[in-house]
């Protein structure tokens, strides 16, 4: 058995002790092993930052025409989704050849894309063109679908979008969290070890693990666009739809919390049912 008691006092918080009456070898057994989750737990936390820092930080660098990494950057997202039509000009004022330009494929200039990136710098274009390269079927079916409808979201536009919104839940520390400091001390993005989101994080494995951020992504396009049809979206309701999008995120961090699968599968196959729309704008069904 275990009985507890607080200890402590004077102008110090009490602390929570335990004793235990497991005998003297099962009781260092047990610490033993709580010891070496929580090294494996912070070792994983330190891990997960290390990957994510530098990511987000491409939120703070502009794209830049003038730059050949961006510029590459942005026709392999082209040339991923694209397909065999040449790449359109970046700048404004280029020398258009024929065929579709950058608004095919979501973005709200044809002669400048690097506009949409205003709001999340080289990380946006960075995360599209994972989703392009590693999920092109989908890229794809979402660019035609949004060609095809009169009043669908757009493709890149709504991707930063999402983008946005995946940063800011990574980077909010949890009510009453003491997640201060950045692991390891320094600059960077604010602490994103108080971020629930950021814990899942920490737990997942395999692929999901090495690009949590990317994956994360990944899975909430297919549920945006699940969102959409459900609830027959028009343009004009896209701010509702992401609102309903980031509560079927929080539901699912609250699922993973209480039944952890180690894994997005659950993210992937979240059933957005459960998502409701702002009250003002709720569609009849």
């Amino acid at each position: 058995g275990a009985q507890g008691f607080l200890g402590g006092g004077g102008s110090k918080p009490p602390s929570l002790r335990v004793q235990l009456d497991l005998g003297l070898v099962a009781e260092e057994e047990l610490l033993g092993v709580l010891s070496g989750e929580m090294r494996h737990l912070a070792e994983r936390k330190v891990h997960v930052h290390r990957l994510l820092q530098p990511l987000l930080e491409q939120r703070n660098c502009a794209f830049d025409d003038k730059d050949p990494a961006h510029v590459e950057q942005l026709a392999d997202l082209w040339r991923s989704i694209g397909g065999q039509a040449p790449v359109p000009p970046m700048t404004p004022g280029g020398v258009k050849a024929a065929g579709r330009d950058w608004t095919s494929l979501g973005f709200q200039r044809g002669d400048c894309p690097g506009s949409d990136f205003r709001a999340m710098g080289m990380l946006g274009l960075r995360v599209l063109g994972y989703y392009a390269k590693n999920y092109t079927g989908m890229a794809k079916s979402l660019v035609e679908a949004y060609c095809e409808r009169n009043m669908g979201y757009p493709f890149a536009a709504a991707g930063i979008n999402v983008v946005q919104m995946l940063t800011q839940m990574v980077l909010q520390k949890a009510p009453g969290s003491h997640g201060g400091g950045v692991i390891g001390g320094g600059g960077g993005p604010p602490a994103m070890v108080g971020s629930p989101l950021f814990m899942l994080m920490t737990r997942l494995e395999g692929n999901d693990a090495d690009h949590a951020f990317e994956e994360c992504f990944c899975a909430c396009m297919s549920l945006l666009e699940q969102l959409w049809v459900r609830h027959g979206a028009s343009y004009m309701m896209f701010n509702s739809i992401l609102a309903c999008l980031k509560e079927c995120v929080v539901l699912w961090i609250q699922d993973e919390f209480s039944d952890p699968t180690g894994s997005l599968e659950s993210l992937r196959n979240f059933d957005v049912t459960r998502g409701r729309l702002p009250p003002d704008l709720n569609i009849p069904h």
